[in-house]
């Protein structure tokens, strides 16, 4: 670098250029010196230090990478695969939808309930990927994964061997984990349990809120405790109402809201924008927006938002809709930044995080979402206080600095 050319950036207006060679190692620390200097500059401004902040986004990233070396998915990131695990109650087509779209009967389907023990996967991949909807540029392969029929998911987590028995414990459990290793849970409903009478559907309103609705012999608290735990593993939902030829057609349209209705009510804000389809599993042409939609929920599940987009949305969300103070004093948000992906991470820095209502945590979460099109993406937040260097330290003349020691007064000579 000449020094006319370094005269010429001066005039740019961005500073004083600062010339370094990375391979020689020369200028390094005059880089360090003024990037120091600009963060302390930042942090008197904001009160966010943007080296820590990029220092714990780094370790959150290892921390991810090293969890993705351990469950194998690396190997799945590398090779473009796609892991969608099928899961349902017993009896709901699970086995017959694998074995569709894959073209094969890699997995044992029957009308009777019980009939799959262990997990059965079969990858999806070239022309008969294609001809099922997907696409290879979202993904190489599809892994789909057939589980046993879940009961009572809270007591299988339990282990508990003497409402199921041993084999069927262990069945449940490696569905489970199907789902805590996938990409995207595809729960399967059974539309065919609804028992409704086309004269009762006219009126919709009074349909969804019916107790006698039924929606509720679909949607059951077990395919919800199912749909919960998927949630909690931070895995994105696809919801299929299967055998959906057994709805007479006047039913179908106010049957699709009833469910919805009742998904979103139980596990909001995350079931909002969960994609709902209706299918046949023994139809290949109902299954053709299966694929395409999920490998849509992986890649905003893999999404990472730039940092300068994410603090403009929270300067306008937050000139739109102030937290409320607390004790008088005023809680306020100074950065946010995404920490992690699957399921995209995010932590906020504010003063009083402790004392943010829920309320108002969840108004964030919903405005994220709602920007960033994470409909039906299960996201985390964290809201972190910044942390104050000298809370530890004595300060001079403070209750936990020492008494200085009074001097002794010269004596005075007779």
């Amino acid at each position: 670098v000449t020094d006319e050319s370094l005269e010429a950036m001066e005039t740019l207006g961005l500073g004083e250029p600062i010339a370094l060679s990375a391979a020689q190692g020369e200028g390094l620390s005059d880089l360090h010196y003024a990037l120091a200097r600009a963060s302390a500059a930042i942090e008197k401004e904001t009160g966010v230090n943007p080296l820590v902040v990029a220092e714990e986004a780094a370790a959150a990233e290892e921390k991810e990478a090293e969890s993705r070396r351990r469950s194998g998915e690396e190997e799945d990131v590398k090779h473009r695969r796609l892991r969608l695990a099928i899961v349902g109650r017993p009896n709901v087509g699970k086995s017959t939808l694998l074995n569709t779209l894959t073209n094969s009967t890699r997995a044992l389907a029957s009308p009777m309930p019980g009939t799959t023990r262990n997990t059965v996967s079969e990858k999806l991949e070239g022309d008969r990927l294609k001809a099922m909807g997907g696409s290879e540029d979202a993904a190489v392969s599809v892994m789909l994964t057939d589980t046993a029929g879940l009961k009572k998911v809270k007591a299988v987590l339990r282990r508990d061997t003497k409402l199921f028995g041993e084999v069927d414990s262990a069945a449940m459990n490696q569905a489970l984990d199907a789902v805590r290793k996938s990409h995207v849970a595809c729960l399967l409903l059974d539309a065919s349990g609804a028992h409704v009478d086309n004269d009762d559907l006219i009126d919709v309103e009074a349909f969804a809120l019916d107790r006698g609705n039924p929606a509720r012999d679909i949607l059951t608290s077990h395919d919800l405790k199912i749909a919960e735990f998927a949630a909690e593993e931070g895995r994105p939902l696809l919801l299929l109402l299967n055998k959906w030829d057994h709805v007479p057609p006047p039913a179908r349209n106010p049957l699709k809201r009833a469910c919805m209705s009742i998904f979103y009510d139980v596990l909001s804000p995350s079931a909002k924008g969960v994609p709902l389809l209706t299918t046949n599993a023994l139809e290949e042409k109902s299954l053709k927006q299966v694929l395409p939609t999920a490998q849509r929920l992986f890649n905003l599940w893999s999404s990472r938002v730039p940092t300068n987009k994410l603090n403009r949305w929270l300067r306008a969300v937050v000139a739109y809709r102030p937290p409320p103070s607390v004790g008088g004093k005023a809680i306020t948000f100074k950065f946010i930044t995404q920490i992690a992906t699957r399921p995209p991470t995010f932590s906020l820095n504010v003063t009083r995080g402790a004392n943010l209502p829920t309320s108002y945590q969840k108004f964030i979460v919903n405005s994220l979402r709602e920007e960033f099109d994470l409909h039906g993406i299960p996201i985390r937040t964290f809201f972190r206080s910044p942390s104050n260097p000298y809370a530890n330290k004595a300060r001079p003349g403070g209750r936990h600095s020492k008494p200085k020691k009074k001097k002794n007064a010269p004596r005075r000579k007779n």
